[in-house]
């Protein structure tokens, strides 16, 4: 029997994240667009869109 290697789920620092909430937020780019330029995924990118509008409600 071979092992498998587990796959592991990439690891983005907070900058990026908000670097790639920006693209949507600020200069209109859609969010698929934007997951398929940074190579993310769709749901990443939505993820990091709501915690940052969610940031800036707070402040």
């Amino acid at each position: 029997m071979s092992k498998q290697a587990k796959s592991t789920r990439p690891v983005y620092n907070l900058e990026f994240k908000q670097d790639a909430a920006k693209l949507v937020i600020d200069k209109g780019y859609a969010h698929q667009q934007t997951a398929d330029s940074l190579g993310v995924s769709l749901s990443a990118i939505g993820r990091w869109v709501r915690a940052d509008n969610r940031n800036k409600i707070n402040t």
